[in-house]
């Protein structure tokens, strides 16, 4: 019987964590090498064509490290005339992605109604380590299908640009009712009108940070999503979040939901067409 009762009481300690936000699904099972969930074009300049400093963010299915290697090292096209351009750079912008700036003269397919029709994979010959799980170290292993990357030309995809607390009950303390502020780029939208998870959409990297229990989530503006903490929050506003820390109690960031599905949170690029915003870690005010 005590068994039993230590079981039970297990389980309601777990459901109690993820209704307050502090089981963000971060990891995948040890020695299941990370894979690609998304892959975003971003015409940074919006000049309807691809040209030097135009960005592709590829997200991954949990928290990655990514070490630093050439991206024709550790990325191929699929079509042999597209090409990543004379000295590309990638660097890791959230916990769970990493953006490609594209070098010199790049091409990508484009089709007649001016989307991205290009695919990408990592490369069998990918070094070892080059990226990896963050928490089992398993590094990703290339070769497999490739993805397509999303994208228009002629349009900038928004990123998450701030997240600002503030202490509506001037308690000194996270309580019930504060709020956490997001601002993107560009805009935005949410699946809903109404108040929502936020989870669904968001999620707080660092080890046992969470919404609270009943925390929710509304769009304000068309740039704008507000998230009202609820009880139990935890998130730290001291210090600079840093992408790769995770410890507990390190500064807290918030970053788009890893494996966030479709029409969740989505920028327009015309024709109905709706394209998720990728993934960009900033650091909580």
């Amino acid at each position: 019987m005590k068994g039993v009762v230590s079981i039970l009481l297990s389980v309601v300690a777990v459901l109690f964590l993820l209704e307050a936000g502090c089981g963000e699904e971060k990891t995948q099972p040890r020695n299941v090498p990370p894979s690609i969930y998304q892959v975003i074009f971003s015409d940074e300049n919006a000049n309807s064509s691809v040209d030097s400093g135009d960005k592709i963010i590829v997200a991954f299915d949990r928290h990655i490290i990514v070490a630093s290697n050439p991206v024709t090292s550790v990325f191929e096209l699929s079509n042999g005339s597209d090409s990543f351009g004379t000295d590309p750079t990638m660097a890791q912008t959230s916990g769970h992605a990493l953006t490609i700036t594209l070098g010199g003269s790049p091409s990508l397919t484009v089709d007649s109604s001016n989307f991205i029709t290009s695919q990408i994979r990592i490369k069998a010959s990918v070094p070892f380590g080059a990226i990896k799980d963050a928490t089992w170290g398993t590094s990703v292993t290339g070769g497999g299908s490739y993805s397509t990357v999303e994208g228009k030309v002629g349009y900038k995809a928004p990123r998450l640009q701030s997240a600002v607390y503030t202490d509506i009950d001037t308690s000194g303390s996270l309580t019930q009712g504060d709020t956490i502020t997001l601002t993107f780029s560009g805009n935005v939208t949410v699946f809903t009108t109404a108040t929502y998870w936020p989870g669904r959409t968001f999620i707080l990297p660092v080890d046992w940070d969470g919404f609270g229990s009943g925390a929710y989530a509304q769009q304000t503006g068309p740039t704008t999503v507000v998230i009202t903490i609820g009880a139990g929050a935890k998130f730290r506003v001291s210090g600079v979040h840093t992408v790769g820390q995770y410890a507990v109690d390190s500064p807290s960031g918030i970053d788009i939901a890893i494996k966030i599905a479709n029409g969740l949170l989505t920028y327009d690029v015309g024709g109905g067409v709706k394209i998720t915003v990728p993934p960009t870690a900033v650091d909580i005010q």
